[in-house]
């Protein structure tokens, strides 16, 4: 026992009038015993949880943790708040024992405004915050506790066994929550739902979530009933996730190949367009917007089969055993585990697989012509009721963005019109009119088209197909000298005279000079600005794609 002197205790008062005593001790021995323990001098942003505890003890350390940098906040609104302070490193060891002790995912987040290692461990939610707190209080006694925190539990405690409700009375009736799925499914704002049937916030976002849940593609894998979410990745170390690695193989390769199939959204999306209103002025346009794409991902299913020359399609490289286990890797974060400053991991669904294929540079970025980006040249270089014609449909992104600003749309292609024309049946769009066949066959009548654009094949860079019916089938010079010149003076033919013409190309100059022959200088161009991935090796690195426009002269 180590003797108190007085002149080791100080009494000291804050600004506040708040009593606090300090207890000084100096003990070289106990310094270096505790330097030992893991507990160095300047520990805050280096400390780690001691490996040398036994687990028995876990609850007591990890309470003292909380009662020194640890809050139970009671909030104006009757919700509660856990929380506790420490390093990275210690945050994950804490983060996985009360994972395995509680079932309870704790938020684990970086909070540092000076960039120190600090994270803070959050949990909400009244009934888990109890769970977790009356957890880190059992069997504590006076002693080996801080009664002020404990006092915090029993008030909460006590709030949870005096409320005016029961538990039952969340419930709603099935009638109800199909109601207030159909309004989710068209876009209404869930907090807006939450006041009109008197329900919690989290409420309505559970039921949101079984909206999601409902489609497959889009659907959390589960490993031995346990969800594989980005927030229970990260509570695991490199073993954990290792083991997870095979479980998921085998679910991917029994579920199979998926199409996107929650069709729940699409009309609202298409709504989101409709209301959009770009600003004409600028000549400079962000392309990374995925408005509206999820209406062509749906139906076109024939995106998946399409990639670049001698590079795998999206198709070929899931049913590629070492590339499915690589991209699962990816997606529980391995590719970046040394990393410090990141620490990505991913809901692991098949949507989220087909994205990984992207970042990891699995398959090559074939891309779908942003409709918000058509609606923009569709506005600026047309007037409402104007026909327009499209060289090249694709995967329907002109299509829609003609139809969102009332432009009757004339789209053109050999090989995806079948599946576009569910588009337009979908969303029962008027005046849209598709020709299965190769631009360089279609002259349509006479001065009857206001403007003309598209992001034509770069002869065999993306292979869509292998059928005769594609222009790079037939090698370069049919290419060029068949198809690419029909195609302008096809177009030169049919556009009224001081029309537009557009033409979205990038690296590859003849067909840029062909297109001046027949129609002049460029006049305009627009440029399409795309920021890369940050997870791929091009991460930062912003590229522009132009659209050159020119004037028909006749």
């Amino acid at each position: 026992m180590i003797g108190l002197s007085e002149d080791k205790i100080k009494f000291s008062v804050t600004k506040l009038g708040h009593q606090f005593y300090t207890l000084k001790m100096y003990s070289k021995h106990l310094c270096q015993t505790l330097n030992e323990r893991g507990c160095p001098q300047a520990k805050s942003f280096i400390i780690t949880y001691p490996k040398w505890l036994d687990h028995k003890f876990n609850v007591p350390f990890i309470r003292g943790m909380f009662d020194g940098d640890g809050s139970l906040a009671h909030r104006s609104n009757h919700e509660w708040k856990w929380s506790l302070v420490s390093t990275k490193q210690c945050g994950e060891t804490i983060q996985r024992i009360i994972l395995d002790q509680l079932d309870i995912i704790v938020n684990l987040a970086y909070i540092s405004k000076t960039k120190n290692n600090t994270y803070e461990l959050e949990s909400n939610g009244n009934e888990k915050v109890l769970k977790l707190a009356k957890w880190l209080y059992q069997d504590s006694t006076p002693e080996t506790r801080l009664d002020r925190k404990f006092e915090r539990l029993l008030e909460l405690e006590e709030q949870q066994n005096n409320r005016t409700f029961l538990r039952q009375d969340y419930k709603i009736s099935n009638d109800e929550k199909l109601n207030i799925k159909n309004k989710i499914n068209l876009g209404h704002d869930l907090n807006a739902l939450a006041k009109e049937y008197q329900l919690h916030e989290r409420t309505i976002r559970k039921i949101k979530g079984e909206v999601i849940v409902s489609s497959l593609y889009e659907k959390i894998a589960t490993v031995n009933g346990q969800p594989i979410t980005a927030k229970y990745v990260k509570t695991l170390d490199y073993d954990q996730r290792m083991s997870l690695v095979e479980p998921l193989f085998q679910h991917f390769r029994k579920q199979g190949w998926l199409n996107p199939d929650n069709s729940a959204k699409l009309k609202n999306s298409y709504k989101k367009l409709c209301d959009w209103q770009p600003d004409l002025n600028v000549s400079e346009l962000f392309n990374n917007s995925s408005m509206a794409t999820d209406i062509c991902k749906y139906f076109c299913h024939k995106f998946y089969d399409a990639t670049e020359h001698n590079q795998s399609t999206m198709k070929e490289v899931f049913h590629d055993d070492n590339k499915l286990r690589r991209l699962i890797e990816n997606r529980l974060g391995f590719d970046w585990w040394d990393k410090e400053d990141n620490d990505e991991t991913f809901n692991i669904s098949f949507r989220m697989l087909v994205q990984g294929m992207r970042s990891m540079r699995l398959v090559p970025s074939i891309s779908i012509f942003k409709p918000n980006i058509a609606k923009y040249m569709y506005l600026k270089y047309s007037q409402p009721g104007d026909t327009v014609y499209d060289y090249s449909v694709g995967w329907g992104g002109r299509m829609l963005g003609a139809a969102s600003c009332g432009r009757k749309y004339i789209g053109v292609d050999p090989w995806t019109t079948d599946q576009v024309s569910q588009i337009v049946d979908y969303l029962k769009l008027d005046n849209v009119t598709l020709i299965n066949s190769g631009s360089e066959h279609v002259k349509l009548v006479e001065n009857t088209v206001d403007f003309s654009f598209s992001s034509p094949p770069y002869f065999n860079q993306e292979v869509y197909c292998k059928a005769a019916t594609q222009a790079y089938s037939n090698g370069e010079e049919y290419f060029y000298q068949v198809y690419w010149n029909n195609t302008l003076n096809n177009i030169k033919y049919m556009l009224k005279p001081n029309k537009w013409f557009g033409v979205n190309v990038k690296n590859y100059p003849k067909m840029l000079e062909m297109a001046k022959e027949v129609f002049g200088e460029v006049v305009e161009e627009i440029k399409l600005r795309t920021v890369r991935s940050h997870l791929n090796k091009s991460a930062g690195i912003e590229k522009y794609e132009p659209i050159y426009i020119f004037k028909n002269s006749k």
